[in-house]
């Protein structure tokens, strides 16, 4: 396996050591994995389970005055 080091802001490393943590990681590779992984999982749309719905359309009598 091929090697690099990144660079990262200073305040940036005590949020990824807690990630590490959180997830279980044994190294800063493996919470940036947990971390990749998670955000191709987060829904494309707000709408979540339901965002093939059709958009909502009012009756043209809707109200009663």
């Amino acid at each position: 396996m091929r090697r690099t080091t990144i660079q990262v802001q200073a305040d940036l490393l005590p949020e990824l050591e807690e990630v590490k943590r959180e997830v279980g990681a044994s190294s800063y590779d493996g919470a940036i994995r947990a971390l990749l992984q998670e955000h191709r999982r987060l829904p494309t749309s707000s709408f979540g389970r339901f965002r093939k719905l059709p958009p909502f359309k009012r009756d043209e009598l809707d109200r009663l005055d």
